[in-house]
């Protein structure tokens, strides 16, 4: 084991490293300058635990919206949705590939009535808080909370981030005029998260609007209380909403005893306050003051015609000095400078604080900003309302502006899918406004999903915000996941607007805390070997009291992460679980390599709570030894003797190698011979000799059959396996006998053809010579005595030894015996030779055979091996030679007499006189040939068979007297032959993973047995290409009796089914005349093939209102099995959308057979429209299958078609008008208008109802009772209904039906209206609720309020005060008038009553109408224009009811 240096990280102003060295593991500690810390994805926004909630977004009633939660990370890893109460799983996700996103989301996994944070509120909730877990690899969490028209969202803070001291700070509560759940109107607040059980929450209401109202639970600002709560509860504060722009809790402190999480939100708010125009739901996850800086920047949002955003700034601390600069961003210029004191914690200043609808002249912050405090301070970046600029494409959102010191160099954010088409991303980064080329370096690392910035911004380098270091750019960015990397920090946020409608959340945040004194980063102690490390990291230097600044360490909440550039590590083991509270001040975990036999790296990332981070590098080196030979093969070595050889072991890795032990795995023939001393270290790059003994003692027959071992080497940390080969061989010998039979006394006889002397072992057999023992000098050697000693003798070879002959002296048996001096081992070394020696008289010779082949019991003995013997007379007289007899106590059946020649007998004769040699008569017989037969049927036959010529009794010769010895061998090569057949079936294509062998043994004990060949044969159509044996099949190859030879094959098919191969084997095995004959064996496969075809369905263009069905089709493309189908899913990012119908798991498909199953496409699960870029979104359709997972895609979009509604601009109205007037109609009318480049056609709006709501003040405008059909509406019928909220506010409620859609642009309906003598000389009447009921998911709209301008010579006209008791018309004064207007004072005594009145010259004539109307009762003033009439006397005449009066008016000019 290595000992490991610890390594204490230090601070410093310049890069430090320092490394440690072992024989496999090096350590190696950085430390970044702190002017320029480069920081990794540990302490920025993501994390492996969340806990998120959704406060509620606008009145409960609205449940057609959709709750989102957007999950992305670096790597892939497994994501669960928990309630955070319980801790129950509700549902499981795969991050499959790096910054992809996978979403929970309504209606599957999230629930809007069920999940959203609603009364009662100021009481713990349970069940409305979710957890989000990551298993391996920090995620990044964002949440969305959209409905119709009102969306925002927020960037969830890791639970490691959470703090427990918070401001919050939102916007002013909204009347909107309407109650829900008891509660009524728009209110702001904020949400509290509980991540411990038994958390003590403080709370202090602070902020605006004391006196105008309360919480919903009638809590005032200034008041004070307690919670407890227990992890995943909620607890909610919010405004009662009842007035506009008076009341907001902003400032509010809530403090805790654990970490808590806070989101402030606003149910709905518009911006500003008093506006009355377009309002949106605002939330945002705060980050605790800790997180807070003192220097912050911003971007204008991409939002034309550019007047500003508005910002806030909340204080941290009494006594808080800010400044704020903007300037032009493309000038530079400065355009305004503020500065200001917030004197007391929670106080803020808004930017501009402007109330109700602006002039155009007001602007807002715009352009580049900088924020500066002298302490901690939160920005609140909004985007206002649509009324602030006439836009109605935007909408306002609320975003926590990144503070400089907050900045990052990693990040990774996400925009919406498929809701918001333009989102824009603005990035701030520090530059270095000294050294251009590193500036120019710094912000060209900048990149966006691997794209460097600059390359589409290229201004980037240059957009400088003056008197800073920092540089901005806006970059419009698509739908998804995005990641942001650099040299430098940067911070940002990304937005997104549609129609009447927004969203915006920070992009690129860290939580590091700021408000205490930590520059240490934590220390860490690594120790371990060979691949397996425990890591220690400590955070326990505090400093000593009276130290200026006091340094304090705040302590681990990130998890450790291994970060990029990790390679072949596992991700860090917790014995104990990490949890973020408390902070960790000291812990120990585990790392480590997941392959010991490569090299490994790991890139350690451990981050405190003040964001410093400690980097270390741990790089493992894996033992790389390898061999010189690769296989150490000894070869043929002689039984009983031994042979050495040399391994030559190489270090080829880039670090030392130790060698603890070197041994043999088996050690039955080898051994290793001066070894080096154990332990032994090779340096790298070099080599050691380890030196092998073979010392066979068995004999391996042929070259197929060895001795095998392997030399074990274990290092440090791994185990090296090199293979040792031998093959043991032993030289035999064998040597034949002779029989020179029966020889007359006298006569020589030499074996001219040789004694065979053969090597029957496995190694050269060398004879050196030989021991002649004659017995007798009846045997004698001739020269030249062959062959020439010494001799070699190969396997399976052999000489002839000649010449011997024999002269018998005497009747009688000789014997004599030659011994061969050789180097075999084993075998018949020696020669045994006999003879007879006869006298003159009757003679018969023998026959040798020698070694036969076996013949089959079948054959014929005629057909049998041929011989003969002779008789013969070597007398004085004639012998009667009668027949020739065989032993038949020697006999056992493999000898037979078959004929004479000549053949006496065929001539019938039944004797033949055999003449002596000495007649010379040449007509006379003086040798008889006996014909025999060899017929050996076994290899087990008798030899030394004696054979006896039968003479007639005259004669005088005995039976046995004279004999003939029949000598034969029987040989009979065997075989076996065994083939192999492969289990299981493996697929075509694929390698089996089992090898087989054939084997052929030679069982005879007689012979060896010879294979002229081997022929593969396919027996199933190309079955000869799916077999490949892993040695060449022999040829002309002699099998020694009693062996085996072995070849190993493999099958990989390319076919399906039974794959089929015979071997022929050409071989000697059989009993035959030497001929050769075929064994067959066979090599067998089974093999299946598995495919899948999925078909693609294009579900087109489609509508939110359509929910299509469409097929496709599963088909098994294979032949041989039935496949199941598992599950079949559609990709995470667009689950929501398409649903799977009609599988069940398990289902079966037979092969070349198809199931089919349909997919339901459902735009309306999401809102808005669903497309990519205009064209058709395209998912992956997963098929788990039990041959794997196949693909398919589904392609399809959704358009939402909007239309706009319009009221006209009615000019020159005058009171008591009706709308129904001749070219005073005002009509509601409707057309298609684009929508996000998207324009809709009326066959896919399909409108058939619709409730429209018309807003007005019932003191400007009565309805008369009737509403009329436009050209547009066909067979509809049309209701109203008039309801009065208030004095000042009443809607009309046009209710439309009818059978044939709405198929063009036009006028929907002309409401009547009386036009009434109003206070103000024109009015706006407004859209409020707009539905088209079953089509609300497939159209929107977009509404244009009208204006009706009174004509009338006054040009203010304001009710005063409600007068019950009289009409009257007060004489105006002064008169005569000379000025250019004049105040009218009169009165209506009773309510909705007929007045006219009228201004008349001297001859008559009407030259104004000043009302002409029902009014209501009360006092009025109106001021008269007079500048544009004529000096002369005028009269005015006021009929009201019952009412009439006149008075005069006198003008002089």
């Amino acid at each position: 084991m290595k000992k490991l240096f610890t390594l204490t990280l230090l601070l410093c102003m310049v890069a430090l490293a320092m490394t440690t060295n072992a024989q496999n593991t090096r350590i190696e500690k950085i430390k970044q300058n702190l002017s320029n810390q480069v920081l990794t994805a540990g302490s920025n926004s993501q994390g492996y635990e969340f806990i998120v909630a959704f406060p509620q977004n606008e009145v409960a009633s609205w449940t057609s919206g959709d709750l989102f939660i957007f999950v992305s990370s670096a790597k892939p890893t497994v994501v669960e949705l928990q309630n955070a109460r319980t801790n129950g799983t509700i549902a499981r996700k795969t991050i499959t590939k790096p910054y992809s996103v996978i979403q929970f989301r309504t209606p599957i996994e999230l629930n809007m009535a069920r999940d959203e944070i609603r009364i009662p509120y100021e009481t713990p909730q349970d069940n409305k808080a979710f957890r989000i877990v990551s298993s391996s690899s920090p995620v990044s969490v964002y949440c969305l909370n959209t409905k119709s028209t009102t969306s925002d969202g927020y960037m969830a803070i890791p639970v490691a981030s959470w703090g427990t001291d918070y401001i919050h700070a939102c916007y002013y509560d909204n009347n909107e005029g309407s109650n829900d759940q008891s509660f009524p109107y728009m209110g702001s607040g904020f949400v509290i998260m509980a991540s411990e059980n038994n958390t003590t929450v403080n709370i202090e209401l602070k902020g605006r609007g004391a006196e105008s109202s309360t919480t919903t639970s009638g809590r005032k600002i200034g008041d004070k209380w307690s919670v407890t709560l227990n992890r995943g509860q909620v607890y909610c504060v919010r405004g009662m909403g009842n007035q506009d722009g008076q009341f907001d809790l902003t400032g509010s402190r809530i403090k805790s005893d654990k970490p808590i999480g806070l989101l402030s939100y606003h149910q709905r708010a518009d911006l500003p306050a008093l506006i009355s125009s377009s309002r949106d739901h605002l939330v945002e996850m705060l980050p605790p003051v800790s997180a807070w800086g003192k220097r912050y920047a911003t971007i204008q949002l991409q939002r034309p015609p550019f007047k500003g955003d508005l910002f806030r700034i909340v204080a941290a601390e009494n006594m808080t000095n800010y400044e704020v600069r903007w300037y032009d961003e493309n000038t530079q210029e400065l355009i305004e400078r503020r500065v200001g004191t917030l004197k007391r914690s929670g106080d803020f200043a808004e930017f501009s604080e402007i109330m109700g609808a602006p002039g155009p002249e007001v602007k807002s912050i715009r352009g580049v900003s900088i924020f500066s405090a002298n302490k901690p301070i939160l920005v609140l970046h909004y985007s206002y309302s649509a009324g602030w600029d006439g836009n109605n494409d935007y909408d306002p959102f609320m975003i926590v502006t990144t503070a400089v010191e907050q900045f990052t160099n990693l990040t990774i954010f996400q925009t919406p899918s498929g809701q918001f088409d333009d989102n824009w991303f603005n990035i701030i980064a520090i530059g270095d406004t000294l050294d251009p080329m590193r500036h120019a370096q710094l912000i060209e690392s900048i990149k966006l999903d691997g794209k460097a910035i600059y390359q589409t911004v290229p201004q980037f380098k240059m957009n400088r915000i003056p008197d800073t270091d920092l540089y901005f750019a806006r970059v419009r960015v698509g739908p998804g996941a995005h990641y942001v990397t650099g040299e430098t920090p940067f911070g940002g946020y990304v937005y997104g607007f549609t129609s009447v409608d927004s969203y915006g959340w920070p992009a690129a945040m860290q939580f590091k805390v700021t408000d205490v004194v930590d520059t240490l980063a934590p220390e860490v102690y690594v120790e371990g070997n060979c691949g397996k490390y425990t890591v220690r990291f400590t955070e326990i230097r505090n400093g000593k009291e009276g130290d200026d600044p006091l340094q304090q360490d705040l302590g681990v909440s990130d998890q450790p992460t291994l970060i990029d550039g990790t390679v072949n590590f596992k991700d860090p083991i917790f014995t104990t679980p990490f949890t973020p509270f408390p902070p960790k001040t000291d812990f120990t975990f585990e790392l480590q390599v997941d392959d010991i036999t490569k090299d490994a790296v790991a890139y350690l990332s451990i981050v405190d709570r003040a964001g410093n981070e400690s980097k270390t590098k741990i790089e493992y080196f894996a033992d790389n030894i390898a061999s010189n030979p690769d296989i150490l093969q000894f070869g043929a070595v002689q039984v009983g003797k031994s042979s050495d050889l040399t391994y030559i072991i190489q270090n080829k890795g880039g670090n030392d190698v130790t060698i603890k032990s070197i041994k043999l795995y088996r050690g039955q023939y080898y051994q290793l011979v001066d070894l080096p001393a154990i332990p032994t270290v090779v340096p790298k790059q070099s080599s050691i000799p380890i030196n092998v003994r073979y010392s066979p003692v068995n004999e391996s027959p042929n070259e197929f059959n060895l001795d095998i071992d392997s030399v074990l080497i274990e290092t440090e940390c791994l185990s090296f396996s090199f293979p040792v080969t031998g093959r043991g061989v032993i030289p035999k010998i064998d040597v034949t006998d002779y029989n020179f039979g029966a020889v007359v006394v006298g006569d020589k006889r030499c074996h001219t053809s040789g004694i065979v002397v053969r090597n029957t072992g496995s190694m050269d057999l060398v004879i050196d010579g030989f021991t002649w023992n004659p017995g007798n000098l009846a045997f004698t050697l001739e020269d030249p005595i062959e062959p020439a000693f010494p001799v070699i003798i190969t396997p399976g070879q052999s000489v002839l030894f000649r010449t011997v002959c024999f002269t018998p002296t005497d009747n009688g048996d000789y014997t004599a015996r030659i011994d061969f001096n050789s180097n075999a081992a084993s075998g018949k070394y020696w020669s045994d030779i006999r003879g007879i020696g006869i006298k003159p008289g009757p003679q018969i010779t023998s026959f040798n055979w020698g070694a036969r082949r076996v013949l089959d019991a079948n054959v014929k003995m005629i057909d049998a091996y041929q011989g003969y013997v002779e008789v013969s007379n070597i007398g004085t007289s004639p012998l009667k030679f009668i027949r020739a007899e065989i032993d038949e106590n020697d006999n056992d059946g493999s000898y037979e007499v078959v004929g004479y020649e000549p053949n006496f007998i065929a001539t019938g004769q039944n004797q033949i006189e055999i003449w002596p040699q000495t007649e010379t008569d040449p007509n006379r017989t003086k040798v008889v040939r006996v014909l025999l037969r060899f017929k050996p049927i076994t290899d087990n036959v008798k030899t030394n068979v004696k054979i006896y010529p039968i003479f007639s009794q005259s004669d005088n010769v005995p039976r046995g007297s004279i004999y003939g010895i029949l000598e034969g061998s029987a040989y009979l090569p065997q075989i076996e032959a065994i083939g192999y057949e492969f289990t299981p079936e493996v697929e075509v294509g694929e390698l089996h993973p089992v090898t087989g062998s054939i084997k052929i043994r030679s069982l005879s004990n007689t012979a060896d047995l010879f294979i002229k060949e081997i022929r593969i044969r396919p027996v199933t159509p190309s079955s000869d290409q799916d077999f490949n044996f892993l040695q060449p099949l022999p040829t002309d190859f002699v099998l020694a009796r009693g062996q085996e030879l072995e070849i190993p094959v493999t099958f990989t098919p390319t076919r399906t089914l039974r794959r089929e191969i015979a071997l022929d084997i050409y071989n000697d095995a059989f009993p035959a005349y030497d001929s050769l004959q075929i064994t067959t064996i066979n090599v067998v496969g089974n093999a299946f093939d598995r495919g899948l075809e999925v078909t693609n369905i294009d579900f087109q263009r489609r509508t939110r209102c359509d929910a299509p069905v469409l097929s496709f089709e599963v088909r098994n493309t294979g032949t041989t099995r039935a496949l199941q189908i598992n599950n079949i899913q559609v990709e995470d990012t667009y689950s929501d959308i398409f649903e799977v119908l009609g599988f069940t798991p398990g289902d079966q498909v037979d092969p070349q057979s198809t199931k089919v199953y349909n997919v339901r496409f459902k735009p309306a699960a999401r809102t808005g429209q669903i497309h990519d870029n205009g064209n058709k979104i395209k998912a992956k359709l997963y098929v788990e299958t039990s041959i794997g997972t196949y693909e398919a895609e589904l392609a399809g979009m959704c358009v939402l078609s909007k239309v706009e509604l319009s009221l006209p601009r009615i000019d020159q109205m005058t009171a008591g008008m009706t709308t129904t007037d001749k070219y005073k109609e005002f009509p509601v009318s409707i057309k298609l208008v684009p929508d996000a480049g998207h324009m809709g056609t009326w066959p896919e709006v399909q409108i058939t109802e619709f409730t429209i709501e018309i807003k007005y003040n019932p003191k400007w405008m009565k309805y008369n009772g009737s509403v009329t059909p436009g050209e547009v509406l066909k067979n509809w019928v049309l209701t109203a209904n008039e309801v009065l909220h208030s004095e000042t506010s009443a809607s009309l409620f046009v209710h439309g039906k009818g059978g044939l859609p709405i198929d063009k642009d036009g006028k929907l309906f002309n409401p009547n209206f009386l036009i009434l003598l109003s206070d103000s000389s024109s009015f706006t009447p407004s859209f409020g609720q707009i539905t088209f009921h079953d089509r609300d998911e497939c159209v929107s709209s977009v509404n244009v309020p009208g204006r009706i301008s009174l004509q009338h010579c006054v040009q203010d006209l304001r009710n005063v005060i409600i007068n019950k008791n009289q009409f009257k018309m007060i004489p105006i004064k002064p008169n005569p008038v000379s000025g250019g207007s004049v105040t009218l004072d009169f009165s209506v005594g009773l309510d909705n009553v007929y007045t006219r009145i009228e201004l008349i010259n001297a001859q008559g004539e009407v030259v104004r109408v000043l009302q002409d109307g029902e009014m209501r009762a009360g006092d009025y003033k109106a001021t008269i224009i007079t500048s544009e009439l004529g000096s002369g006397v005028y009269f005015i005449n006021m009929v009201s009811g019952p009412f009439q009066a006149r008075e005069k008016l006198v003008i002089v000019k």
